[in-house]
């Protein structure tokens, strides 16, 4: 399992609390976070280039924002990357630009939000998914980006018991 941001107080939450198996290493992976549809694509690439040089198709993935969107893009690349269960924390939705292949998912794909995500709104995104195949759960939160995935909104709110 992988989580943007490694050492910051979201992957600690998690590695000590609900996923012990979080990826804890110092080459964690990382993207530019540009705002642009090709600097997801690239990273999106790469996503599998780091997968593959390690040898850990199947991963889980948790993701913020438009990491979520990255980590869609991996699975729809040539060699596809294959993710186990693709946790999306407050992913913008794009559809059909961004969405997995949901052949590449192995568990499942669940999305956490915020009700009427400002950032999202900015970015003229959807605020929620209406694929079946990803199980969406909104917050009783509003308005803010990074809620979902504070670790003082995981213990109130039970976040864990949505993976």
């Amino acid at each position: 399992m992988t989580l943007p941001g490694a050492g910051g107080d979201s992957h600690t939450y998690i590695l000590q609390n609900v996923r012990p198996d979080l990826y804890k290493q110092p080459d964690r992976f990382g993207w530019s976070g540009g705002y642009s549809d090709a600097a997801r694509n690239l990273a999106g690439e790469d996503l599998v280039q780091w997968v593959n040089q390690r040898r850990e198709q199947g991963l889980d993935l948790i993701t913020h924002s438009h990491g979520g969107n990255v980590a869609m893009q991996s699975t729809q690349v040539n060699t596809g990357l294959t993710v186990g269960e693709l946790i999306l924390l407050s992913c913008p939705v794009h559809i059909p630009k961004y969405q997995p292949n949901f052949g590449m998912i192995t568990k499942r794909a669940v999305s956490i939000r915020v009700h009427l995500d400002l950032v999202i709104l900015a970015d003229r995104g959807g605020q929620r998914f209406s694929l079946p195949q990803i199980t969406e759960n909104v917050l009783p939160v509003w308005f803010d980006h990074s809620a979902s995935h504070k670790p003082e909104i995981w213990q109130k709110y039970n976040v864990p018991a949505m993976l």
